[in-house]
């Protein structure tokens, strides 16, 4: 019941490339749920101008600060055909969000924001570390050795690029390489009667893994060997044989970023 428990603790907390939060929205992006109304702001005279505009419902944009009861924000750069706006609904003199509003800032109204707006995530590319642990092994079989499933611990330091897609949902792809400490099953018939019993020994782990996330949830692929030193590992029937990993959990630590690039850019509907 012990070993049930552990196995199940495992595939749960498997794969650990962690989301990283924010306490502020500064630098987060956001998109329009509806039609709203925003007042162009020139930053240099930190005043509002008597330019009123219209966002479109999907216009996205990215926040800036919080002044007094607006937000201040910077629409994304338009590209391609300009958009055809729609009737206007009412008679005051409004224009829509367009290529010609590019490198404007503009203010939101809060109440505006928090009701007819929602995160956005843009595309974005970023150097990654963080840890995994991975519960199942698959070792393929051969002439000489038989498949094998096997639940084991495997502990690794994991490192490479992570590809944010641009979505209204949080996920990702991530490519990584790592190196980690494993425990493996051994009995006689793996090691050619080296040992007289079954046992459990640490081996040294490289990997190569492919992870995509969504929100906190992860589905994860790795491959890689298991060295075991000295006379017992020449004598293992897997040495030199890559396994396939599989894991899947939630997120449970918050993993690093070094650099991002992002893609700023919208394409008129």
């Amino acid at each position: 019941m012990r070993n049930q428990i552990l196995i199940s603790l495992l595939i749960l907390l498997s794969v650990n490339v962690f989301s990283q939060e924010q306490g502020n929205i500064t630098g987060k992006f956001y998109i329009t749920s509806i039609e709203i109304v925003v007042n162009e702001f020139d930053l240099l005279k930190n005043a509002i101008t008597k330019n009123t505009y219209i966002a479109k419902k999907g216009t996205k944009f990215t926040a800036h600060e919080i002044k007094d009861n607006y937000l201040l924000v910077k629409f994304w750069d338009y590209v391609g055909e300009s958009q055809s706006q729609p009737k206007k609904f009412s008679d005051e003199d409004y224009k829509y969000i367009s290529a010609e509003t590019n490198n404007k800032y503009f203010l939101i109204d809060l109440a505006d924001f928090n009701n007819k707006t929602s995160e956005y995530y843009g595309r974005d590319r970023s150097f990654v570390w963080g840890f995994s642990l991975l519960p199942i092994k698959l070792r393929f079989g051969g002439a000489d050795r038989t498949f094998n499933y096997e639940t084991s611990f495997s502990l690794g330091t994991n490192a490479g690029y992570e590809y944010q897609i641009k979505s209204r949902t949080k996920q990702s792809i991530g490519i990584l390489a790592g190196i980690g400490i494993s425990t493996v099953g051994i009995t006689p018939e793996t090691v050619n009667n080296y040992l007289d019993k079954a046992t459990t020994v640490g081996a040294l782990t490289p990997s190569l893994g492919l992870v995509y996330s969504y929100e906190n949830f992860q589905i994860a692929i790795f491959s890689g060997y298991d060295i075991i030193p000295g006379e017992l590992g020449k004598n293992w029937q897997y040495r030199k044989t890559p396994w396939l990993g599989l894991g899947l959990g939630f997120t449970i630590f918050q993993k690093n970023k070094t650099a991002n690039t992002s893609d700023q850019t919208q394409k008129a509907n």
